[in-house]
Order: structure tokens, then C-alpha cells, then sequence
């Protein structure tokens, strides 16, 4: 299911950002395998999506495969596609697509995890909602408690100075920046890299609200490696399938993730 970023104005609410608190799904609720086909909306969760999504807007021009409400951008040549049966749930399927001689390709299709209350459209989600941002993204960097698995992305191996600014008075907000530089409060809904284990042992920047964020819009959304269920609004895989995105990925193409 794809979605119209739509620019409306929400009340900001002041809660956490995408990795705070637990990454824990239902009880009996397992991460997908990397093999596992996606998984539909459980019975009774709501699948209707919210009207400001329903504008449509004329076919990607790059033709890309299941893209129907987003012009992904001609020079983007690698697309990741993360889509899900219905507004609510958590499961989710990611397909990466690249383009070679105008044709598109699948490279990967494995079973996704969503923010433990489903999607909302990017313009309208609020920090803290524990939903995943419903847009289109570019992929500009990545980051891990591991080494560089051999991405062409700009890496930053991340220790216990890295932090991901969620403080919504920071000039910082939604940026990587070192305790000594300060410039932030130090801890919550702030998030202390190197202490996600393991999400983060790889995790790849969804650029959604920045540059130029929007305090309060939310930040710390990324694609990092499953935890033991939903996210708090990222968009999670096996580590195994990760580290093969991100030796796939490259700037030079332009990278997208239309979720």
C-alpha cells in the first residue's frame, strides 16, 4: 500500500522517537524469517487508510513496479519498496528493485516488521505514535554497533558518544551528534546508539523529516536489523538480509525507499 505525502499541521506531541522503548510485538509474535512470505493483517485490525492518503498522483515516471502514488525520481535506479496489507499492522513485505537497461529487477523480497501501531502519511505523523512514516525517502548514510559490512553508503561505526538527537529544542533534532559536542539533552527520547543490540548492529538512515526537521514531526527513523517483534516506527529485517542491502546499496544510483 502506497501513500500521498500530504503537507498538513498537526499538534506536536512531545513523546519518543522510532527505537525508544521496547521493540516487542504481541506475546507468541515472532520475527519473520528472511525466506517468510508477508504477513497479512491480522482479523480485526483496521485496514482503511486515512482520507488525506487517497489523493492520488500521476504514475512514477521511472515506471517502477508497484509504484503508483510516487514520482520516483528518474535518476533513482535502486528502489526499496516496503508495503503492507492494511494501515494497522505491523507486518510488512520489502522487495529491493534496481533498474538496469530501463528494466526493473527484484533482488530481494523478505518479510518486514512496521512501528507497533501500523503506518501513518509522514506529513501527519507525530513523534512518539509508534507508527512507521508512509512516503517516499531518500538513503544517503548508515550506521552499526558492527563493522562496515561493505556498503558504498557513508558508515559511521557507532560507540557510546553517538547519539540520535530526539530532542525536540535541539538545533540538532533528528541528527547523529556526540555527547562532548553537546548542543542536546543527553537521554531520552535521545537514543544512545550502541545500546539497540541488536537492531542496531546495521542500520540504514531513512531521510523522513530531514533535512530540515520539523520538531516534534519525529526522528530516528531508520532500517535496522529485527528485534523480537513491531519497532516503535522504523522498518526492520533479518541481519542476514540487511548486510546484503546495504553491499547493494549505492549513492551513485540514487537510492529511494517508497514506503
Amino acid at each position: 500500500m502506497r501513500i500521498l505525502l500530504v503537507p498538513l499541521l498537526l499538534p506536536l506531541l512531545l513523546l519518543t522517537a522510532c527505537g525508544s522503548g521496547p521493540d516487542a510485538a504481541p506475546a507468541g509474535t515472532a520475527a519473520p524469517s528472511s525466506s517468510a512470505p508477508p504477513v497479512s493483517a491480522p482479523a480485526g485490525e483496521v485496514s482503511t487508510p486515512p482520507a488525506s492518503a487517497l489523493t492520488a498522483v500521476p504514475p512514477s515516471p521511472a515506471g517502477v513496479p508497484g509504484v503508483t502514488r510516487f514520482a520516483v525520481p528518474e535518476a533513482s535506479d535502486q528502489v526499496l519498496l516496503v508495503t503492507a496489507d492494511g494501515w494497522s499492522t505491523s507486518h510488512a513485505r520489502l522487495q529491493a528493485l534496481e533498474r538496469d537497461g530501463g528494466t526493473w529487477t527484484t533482488v530481494l523480497d523478505v518479510g518486514a516488521r512496521l512501528g507497533s501501531r501500523g503506518m501513518d502519511v509522514a506529513a501527519e505523523r507525530v513523534q512518539g505514535s509508534r507508527t512507521t512514516p508512509a512516503g517516499m525517502f531518500s538513503l544517503t548514510s548508515a550506521f552499526g554497533r558492527e563493522a562496515d559490512p561493505g556498503t558504498a553508503l557513508p558508515y559511521t561505526v557507532v560507540g557510546p558518544e553517538h547519539w540520535w538527537v530526539g530532542d525536540v529544542d535541539s538545533a540538532h533534532y533528528n541528527e547523529m551528534r556526540l555527547a562532548s559536542q553537546g548542543g542536546f539533552d543527553v537521554g531520552p527520547p535521545s537514543e544512545q546508539l550502541v545500546t539497540y543490540d541488536p537492531q542496531y548492529d546495521h542500520a540504514v538512515v531513512i531521510d523522513f523529516n530531514r533535512p530540515d526537521a520539523v520538531p516534534g514531526r519525529g526522528a530516528a527513523i531508520f532500517l535496522h536489523v529485527n528485534g523480537s517483534g513491531a519497532t516503535a516506527g522504523c522498518v526492520s529485517i533479518p541481519e542476514a538480509d540487511l548486510e546484503r542491502v546495504l553491499r547493494w546499496l549505492d549513492p551513485a544510483r540514487s537510492p529511494v525507499t517508497v514506503i
